[in-house]
């Protein structure tokens, strides 16, 4: 099995024999495709990080979730840069398949992660 963006799993091998169970079969492709897009989506954020002086850092990532940092008065213009890049991510793994994929993306700006929409 394969996600989107071309990663493999392999079925799982035991005592007796290789062994994948239907809900592994059904959920990889789309449960890994949807992990191709975050982590894409990571890797563009971090090279606006570092290459362009984005003026946030990467927190943390958690399931499908992208937690930054910045200043109160940048809050506005990388809560936009941010939508843009997930957005672009899943769309630029999906062009060979599908043009102009529809993504939604849910963001907010809070204090803190208890914050989030």
């Amino acid at each position: 099995m394969t996600s989107i963006d071309g990663r493999l799993r392999r079925p799982e091998v035991s005592g007796e024999g290789t062994h994948l169970n239907l809900t592994q079969i059904v959920n990889f492709p789309i449960q890994a495709s949807c992990t191709d897009f975050l982590k894409r989506s990571l890797w563009n954020l971090y090279s606006l990080i570092k290459f362009e002086q984005f003026p946030a850092i990467i927190v943390l990532s958690a399931h499908n979730e992208i937690i930054l940092e910045c200043r109160v008065e940048d809050a506005e213009q990388v809560q936009e840069v941010v939508r843009k890049v997930m957005v672009s991510a899943p769309q630029d793994i999906l062009s060979p398949l599908i043009q102009n994929a529809p993504v939604e993306v849910d963001i907010g700006i809070g204090q803190s992660w208890a914050d989030k929409p």
